[in-house]
């Protein structure tokens, strides 16, 4: 399995050499305004979760917000949470506790990592119908243009009444499908994902 993980990398180092991907174009669907309000909705939605057990406490300040896929997302704030010195797991109803660490610090560094990385469902329940729109024909036009030039599989997007404009559930279809069926190593799949982003800049909600 590490073998294959291994060969799959370096055919991909391989092929970015020769082959560049577009990441985002030049166009911003959301603007500085829209993302400053979902940053503030995201943030207060988030507190929101631990005000009612700490009242008096203060959130502590967020220097990013970076949306990830949904299927990332779990892995990266393990990740996070351990950067910062909690050894913790995903179970499937959210992060355990972790017995070393104070219940108001272990907290406030869960927010920090939920909120610095809010997964791409819980950001686009933010976008209207031609926003989605355009992230539809990002992830077509794009993202799956890109792992099919590298040689990754890609399924074939669906027709356009399949497209979800609103609500909070992402599409079942996405490019990426195929590629997290197959349970690559969190190094390899970043990576791929930095050659082919699967959620445009101009969804990112910095800071």
């Amino acid at each position: 399995m590490v073998k294959r993980q291994i060969r799959l990398l370096v055919s991909v180092v391989l092929a970015a050499m020769l082959t560049g991907c577009a990441t985002a174009g030049p166009s911003d669907p959301v603007g500085e305004r829209q993302r400053s309000q979902i940053r503030i909705s995201i943030l207060r939605h988030d507190w929101a979760k631990f005000e009612r057990a700490y009242p008096t406490a203060d959130p502590p300040p967020v220097r990013f917000m970076r949306p990830v896929p949904d299927h990332d997302r779990p892995t990266v704030l393990v990740g996070c949470l351990r950067l910062n010195g909690i050894h913790s797991t995903w179970v499937d109803n959210g992060l355990p506790y972790s017995p070393n660490v104070r219940p108001l610090e272990f907290a406030r560094l869960t927010f920090t990592c939920s909120a610095q990385y809010p997964s791409e469902s819980q950001v686009v329940s933010y976008l209207s119908s031609s926003q989605r729109e355009e992230l539809f024909e990002y992830r077509r036009d794009t993202v799956r243009t890109c792992l099919l030039s590298i040689g990754m599989p890609s399924p074939r997007p669906p027709p356009g009444a399949a497209r979800p404009t609103e609500g909070i559930e992402l599409p079942s279809w996405h490019p990426y499908q195929r590629v997290w069926q197959r349970g690559l190593a969190p190094g390899p799949l970043s990576f791929l994902e930095q050659r082919c982003p699967p959620i445009p800049l101009w969804l990112d909600l910095a800071g």
